[in-house]
Order: C-alpha cells, then structure tokens, then sequence
C-alpha cells in the first residue's frame, strides 16, 4: 500500500518488511518495523493499508490491528489488537472506516478512537470478511466483502448486487463504480 501524507512524504506498507517512508527533500528515509516486546513500534511487519488520520497521525493497518503513529512527538498507539486489517476508506466527515478480515468494519475519528459500526450481525451485511469500502459522491455507502454480496447502502435503502471477492471499490469520473474482484 503506498500513502501520500500532509507533509508529500510516500509512505509505503510492505507485506512483511513494515513501513518505509520517502522524503521528497532531503535524502532521509524512515523505517518502521514491529520490534518484539516494543509497544512503541510498530504491531505487526505484514502491513495491508497506510493513511494519514490528521496532520499528525499515520494510520497503518496490519495482520494484528491498528497502529497510529503521531508524526510530531513520535509516540505509537495500538488498537483492535488481533484483527486483521485490510483496508480504510475517509468518510465524509473525516473519520476512516477500516476493512477488517473476519470482524466486519470499524470506524476511526482523526483523535484515534475507534468504534466496531458494522457487523452481519449488528448490520446489513452478510459476511464479516471486509475488504473494500467507499463512501461516493452521492452518499451512498458500498461495503464489499469476501463471501458476501456487494452492499450499497443509501437513504433510499440498502441494495445488493451479486459480486464477491470484492477487493477494490472506486468511483470514476463519470460517477460510475467501478468493483475489483
């Protein structure tokens, strides 16, 4: 996953080498890395999504949850400790509703506190391993998932399209969706 954060730094998540960040000015490059017995790293090396919260804060999920890094003091935090995290998708309001494999969808505000919003139990959707999320223009929520039908989800209702393994979900100019499977 590849990030571009407030200050143009790239960021990239790799799947087991932790994070990596370009710095436009300058030469230096940041690693980040999981460090055993460490809360002040990173929680897991597999690294599935990166995204800037707020100007200062990095969001990074991995194959054991959420890690926030604040850029300024330099301080880590942890959440959903065990959840395997696959995406993140910005909300209207700024807050970031993260994929997870297996325990549906979480939400993050830009103060790094998190809220499990969507579950096939306690929500429309039919299966819990989420992979892709997107908040059009229009409103509209789309939620795909791995077994699941695609959920769109809008004040008018909720509909359902016959299309699984889900992995991507983006808007195109023309205001179409377009769905990776």
């Amino acid at each position: 996953n590849i990030a571009v954060d407030s200050w143009k730094n790239i960021v990239v998540g790799t799947y087991s080498g932790g994070i990596d960040i370009a710095r436009p000015i300058g030469s230096t490059t940041a690693i980040y890395h999981h460090v055993p017995n460490n809360q002040q790293s990173l929680l897991n090396n597999h690294v599935n999504m990166v995204m800037p919260l707020s100007d200062d804060l990095l969001m990074m999920g991995t194959d054991n949850g959420i890690s926030i890094l604040n850029i300024k003091t330099g301080q880590w935090q942890h959440s959903c400790q065990g959840v395997v995290v696959l995406g993140a998708a910005r909300n209207p309001d700024g807050s970031v509703l993260v994929s997870t494999y297996g325990k549906g969808v979480y939400e993050i505000d830009s103060h790094a506190n998190v809220r499990h919003i969507y579950t096939s139990g306690n929500s429309a959707l039919k299966d819990d391993h989420v992979y892709a999320t997107l908040n059009d223009k229009d409103g509209g929520l789309w939620v795909g998932s791995l077994n699941g039908d695609l959920l769109y989800k809008s004040t008018a209702g909720i509909q359902y399209y016959p299309v699984h393994d889900v992995q991507a979900i983006t808007q195109l100019a023309s205001g179409q969706i377009a769905v990776g499977t």
